[in-house]
Formats: structure tokens, C-alpha cells, sequence
């Protein structure tokens, strides 16, 4: 039995005329009947009531044809998973991401799907998250590991892969440093380095000098972590900064931001177009992000739309 005999039945059984049937499906009248006929010989029982005006499904008929329509839209199923896979391993990915150290790592998830996907044309850069959510949103990213924003344009969705608090910085010589947890308050006064505008630690600067003086002290702006370990090592200024990015400095205090209703957590997520309309290479990158941050530990935050 063949899907051809399937879709001819069907043809019959829905145009319940053997000749429109016939030029529905593209073929002679007489292939159409023998290709049924044969069909009924091989079941052992008639599908069709025939007459000279009509032709109607016998109970056999009726049975056979929702078993084919399941076959048929089953071996459509997998026909276009099959073009997916080929797609998958033809397509093109264009990628971005904020550093990550001491997280998740990026280039071993890069490299395990360069790994699997050899003939996907592979691409990737590294930027601030508002540039490249707005990359995603452009169409000129697939897909971008990036700070959690607080929310997202409409037709992009956020999948939350990691989570690690925020913490103060400074020297070991800082006035605060002997603390085991610090306030907003007492960090009034304090100059700042600034990590990225729009980041959690930025947003908590802003707190932190909202109900000091006029004189907002962030006199050094800087986006990359590593630069600002280097401001905050040489004494020019503290910051907040996620925990483990804190630990590759061991000349450097990371202490906790104890403080009631303050949120100071950092959430790496994947921003996407909503997925639905997202590749098969997007989506099979993605799999592999939340592989790997599960092999990492728990992941907090909550599911992201646009």
C-alpha cells in the first residue's frame, strides 16, 4: 500500500465521482479506478458503493479513510521535519553576546553546535545588551545572550539561562570593607564606576544616588566588566558587579547588597524573535544554551515576551 493509493482514495471519497476525483489528483480516470480497484482486491472488501450517478464509501470505506487522513498528515509530519533538519544543516546563524565570564560559556556552546552542525554557516559578535537586543529586533541577530531587560519589544521573547546576585565592590582598603552586607544608604557619597546604562548595577547606582546630593559621582563610565575591575582595583571607584565576575579578582571584595526590597540579582537570558518564527538553527542553539546552563545548576526568572 503506497501514500499514492492513500491520497487517491481520499480524492475519491471527498469528490464522490470518480472523474473529478481523477482530474483533482492529476491522473487518467482509468489509472485512478485500476490504482483503487487494486487497492480493495489487496483489503479484501469494497472501499465504494459504485453506481451510474454516485459513488458512495461503504462502512469499510469510511473506517480506512480516517486512518488514511492520520497516515497521510503523519508522513507530512515527518516530511517536514526532514526539510527542517535540511534547512538546519544549510541555514546561517548570526549570533551575539555580553561577556560572560565565570557564567555560562558561550564558546563552548558555539563550539559543541559547530561541533554538531558543521555545514551551518556560523557567526557571532559580542556588544552591550540594548545594541543587541535591538540587533535581534532588526533581524540582524538570530538570537543574543544578554543582561535580562525588564521588558522587551513586541515580537521578541526572553528565555532566563542564568541567575547569580549582585554584589558591591571595592578594595580590601575601603571604608566598607570590613562589612558583611551593605545598604543603599551607605553607599550615599561613594564615587562610582558605572557598568552599562539600562544594567541592573547601573539601575542600582541610580538608587543609590537618587536621594544624595546633586553631584551624581560616576565620573567613569564603562561597559566592560574586566575594564571595571581595573577602575575599581586601582581606587578609583566602586561598583556592583554579578559574584563570579568579581571572583577572577581575588585583590577585590565582593560583598552582598543587604538591603529589604531591593532586588539585586543578574539574569542572563536569550533573546529571540518570538519563537514561533525562529529558525531551526535559532532554535537548535537554544537547546544547547539551556543544556548547558542546566548542567550548571538552577536557573531563576520567568519566561519573557515582548
Amino acid at each position: 500500500m503506497e501514500l499514492r493509493q492513500l491520497e487517491l482514495v481520499l480524492a475519491v471519497a471527498e469528490e464522490r465521482h470518480f472523474t473529478r476525483a481523477a482530474a483533482r489528483s492529476h491522473i487518467g480516470q482509468s489509472a485512478l479506478s485500476a490504482s483503487v480497484a487494486g487497492l480493495e482486491r489487496e483489503l479484501g472488501c469494497p472501499l465504494f458503493n459504485r453506481t451510474t450517478r454516485q459513488v458512495e464509501l461503504t462502512a469499510a470505506g469510511e473506517a480506512f479513510v480516517i486512518e488514511a487522513r492520520r497516515t497521510l498528515a503523519a508522513a507530512q509530519r515527518a516530511g517536514a521535519a526532514v526539510d527542517e533538519v535540511r534547512d538546519l544543516l544549510r541555514g546561517t546563524l548570526v549570533l551575539g553576546g555580553i561577556t560572560t565570564t565565570g557564567t555560562l560559556d558561550q564558546t563552548a556552546v558555539l563550539a559543541e553546535f559547530s561541533r554538531r552542525h558543521r555545514d551551518v554557516d556560523l557567526r557571532y559578535t559580542r556588544g552591550s545588551s540594548p545594541d543587541l537586543i535591538e540587533g535581534v529586533l532588526q533581524g540582524r541577530l538570530d538570537l543574543a545572550c544578554v543582561s535580562r531587560p525588564a521588558r522587551l519589544s513586541p515580537g521578541l521573547a526572553g528565555t532566563d539561562l542564568w541567575s547569580e546576585p549582585i554584589v558591591f565592590l571595592c578594595r580590601p582598603d575601603h571604608h566598607l570593607a570590613h562589612r558583611v552586607g551593605v545598604t543603599l544608604a551607605d553607599m550615599a557619597g561613594e564615587t562610582f564606576v558605572g557598568p552599562a546604562r539600562h544594567s541592573v548595577g547601573s539601575a542600582l547606582i541610580d538608587r543609590v544616588l537618587a536621594g544624595g546630593p546633586v553631584d551624581h559621582r560616576v565620573p567613569f563610565e564603562v561597559n566592560e566588566p574586566e575594564a571595571i575591575l581595573d577602575f575599581v582595583e586601582h581606587g578609583l571607584g566602586v561598583s556592583f558587579l554579578q559574584a563570579p565576575l568579581v571572583r577572577t579578582r581575588p585583590g577585590l571584595l565582593a560583598i552582598p547588597v543587604d538591603d529589604p526590597g531591593v532586588g539585586v540579582v543578574w539574569t542572563l537570558t536569550a533573546v529571540t524573535r518570538e519563537l514561533g518564527e525562529t529558525s531551526p538553527a535559532t532554535r537548535a542553539f537554544l537547546e544547547l544554551l539551556e543544556e548547558e546552563a542546566r548542567t550548571r545548576g538552577p536557573v531563576g526568572g520567568e519566561e519573557l515576551r515582548g
